[in-house]
């Protein structure tokens, strides 16, 4: 445990940048929900209950767009493509070595931004089953970020950005799309068909990202790769303890999206099994009262 007194390096400049940006965030979120999330829903006349869900996802595409744009720059197309060469994320590893800009920015960004969603998953955004697990879901990516970014690990914490951020916003994607089925009383095609489609693509990914990769990219470098150019280095077994648990969450959540595929080739209706059964009949209520006031029949 030597190694923690000597080679973490976490200063209060980078506490300073987290918490400004997880501030700026929920301020522009709040600014961006009143000028233009909120108004969209009326503008297609979006059923109400599914209205009120809209602008969380549509915030979560746009900063899942910009992380993994990051990320997929930074793994696939810099010059050391580490994702291509797993070693090169060791070779150049020095406790306490600077953390290039472009990596340092990103890191403060993911980590404000999951200080944000600490507060707005409690106050902000609507409580779900999975509750509890999403809250240790972001305190433990939290808990990684830092930590990586602490004993610079930070090509490996850029790495994981790169295979975890591809699912958050596919998900997000689809989400938005599906709120706009109902409209103005009546269901359209159109917006579940693509819906259908961008979970076809999510769950595609997650076997392949979350899964796959995980393992054989991000896993292995941390636990195989690392000895080999790096012996007797520091944390390799607590840095691989969190990266496992954080795949068993993965392995949960892909066994509720089976579920969830079963359902979607049976023929029903894509929701968010995440629900409770209140909410599911609050939104059936808000889709009749629609259709009443609409004058729309029900087939």
């Amino acid at each position: 445990w030597e190694w923690h007194y000597t080679s973490f390096y976490f200063e209060m400049a980078q506490i300073y940048h987290i918490l400004g940006i997880a501030i700026f965030l929920t301020l522009f979120r709040i600014f961006l929900n009143f000028a233009l999330l909120k108004r969209i829903p009326i503008w297609f006349k979006i059923v109400e209950h599914d209205a009120e869900k809209f602008p969380e996802s549509a915030w979560k595409s746009i900063i899942y767009t910009i992380t993994w744009t990051w990320a997929v720059y930074l793994c696939v197309f810099s010059e050391d493509k580490y994702f291509f060469y797993p070693m090169n994320t060791w070779r150049t590893f020095v406790t306490g070595v600077p953390v290039p800009s472009e990596l340092y920015w990103l890191y403060m960004l993911q980590m404000g931004f999951y200080v944000h969603c600490v507060y707005a998953s409690t106050f902000l955004e609507t409580i779900r089953r999975d509750y509890a697990l999403l809250m240790l879901h972001h305190f433990l990516t939290l808990g990684l970020l830092s930590y990586s970014f602490a004993v610079r690990y930070h090509y490996i914490g850029v790495f994981l950005l790169f295979i975890l951020d591809i699912g958050d916003l596919m998900l997000e994607v689809s989400k938005s799309i599906i709120y706009f089925k109902t409209r103005n009383g009546k269901d359209h095609k159109g917006p579940e068909i693509l819906a259908n489609i961008g979970f076809a693509i999510f769950t595609l990914q997650w076997i392949v990202f979350r899964l796959y990769w995980y393992i054989t990219k991000v896993v292995y470098s941390t636990s195989y790769v690392s000895v080999w150019v790096y012996p007797n280095g520091p944390f390799y077994l607590s840095f691989n303890i969190m990266l496992l648990a954080l795949y068993a969450m993965q392995v949960y959540w892909f066994i509720s999206i089976v579920k969830l595929l079963v359902k979607v080739l049976s023929g029903e209706e894509i929701k968010d099994n995440r629900e409770t059964e209140e909410e599911e009949s609050a939104r059936q209520l808000a889709v009749e009262k629609e259709r009443v006031a609409k004058g729309v029949k029900t087939e």
